[in-house]
């Protein structure tokens, strides 16, 4: 089983640096971009259309009969192949906007509802490509990365976002208020995937979003977090398949106390 997904891997990885490259050669300069919601929070940009159209594109000319979620896009090739791709080509859109340097192109393929192969790549210059193969761990560069071991909430370096609605929001406001005196620190980061992936390697002792996320933010986070021996998990305890719902991403010696605080705002 060596050459294991290989063929995917490489795929994915020149797909990802390329999706990213694109990005970068826009961030900060003039741009247009569409609103998707009415409060004009939720955005899409031409950079995250001519990602979308690199992954989508590079995807369809090596497997053609794979199935593929994309977030601007939906559901594309709906036929009977147990391949499913779930793709988010600009995951921190508003950063990206506003010109901050946190965002991310992420896709994994996913195949029996599991996922097998999945990347996640910090798409400004600093280019960190976070990858995880099922069975094989998870690495940042090429150098394999662990969850951390912090056992204990008060020591723990927390993130979590607040969606786009007024309600998402509203959940978001009260978690931080649960969070905020027990933990080391809570961060508003602004990107699901970087922030999973940030788990993976240990910056984050955990991730928490009670607002509801979609497949494609969650894809390659599940597998990145796993093979790097963290726990991963809607926040009642539940699997993360594909569809859309909250989520803790975590270290294991975290994970049931992290859930036993969370249920004060999901119940």
């Amino acid at each position: 089983m060596k050459d294991f997904m290989r063929k995917e891997k490489e795929l994915l990885v020149q797909l990802l640096n390329k999706a990213a490259v694109e990005i970068e050669s826009r961030f900060r300069k003039e741009m247009r971009f569409d609103l998707k919601d009415e409060l004009g929070r939720d955005a899409v940009t031409e950079a995250d259309l001519l990602s979308e159209e690199i992954l989508i594109h590079g995807i369809k000319n090596a497997f053609p009969e794979d199935r593929i979620i994309s977030e601007e896009r939906g559901i594309l090739e709906k036929g009977g192949s147990k391949r499913l791709w779930l793709l988010d080509p600009l995951d921190g859109t508003n950063n990206f906007r506003q010109g901050i340097p946190y965002f991310c192109v992420t896709g994994s393929l996913w195949m029996h509802g599991e996922p097998v192969v999945a990347g996640t790549i910090a798409a400004w210059d600093r280019m960190e490509l976070f990858l995880a193969i099922k069975g094989r761990g998870a690495t940042l560069n090429g150098k394999t990365i662990k969850v951390t071991h912090v056992s204990e909430i008060p020591d723990a370096y927390v993130s979590i976002d607040s969606g786009i609605s007024i309600s998402q929001r509203s959940r978001a406001a009260s978690l931080f208020s649960v969070l905020a005196p027990r933990v080391r620190g809570v961060r508003l980061l602004g990107s699901a995937a970087l922030a999973q992936a940030y788990v993976a390697c240990g910056r984050l002792d955990a991730y928490v979003n009670p607002a509801g996320l979609e497949p494609w933010d969650t894809g390659a986070g599940k597998l990145l977090v796993q093979e790097a021996g963290g726990s991963f998990s809607r926040l009642d305890g539940r699997d993360v398949g594909v569809d859309s719902g909250n989520l803790a991403a975590c270290s294991k010696e975290l994970h049931k106390e992290l859930l036993t605080l969370a249920q004060e705002v999901v119940d």
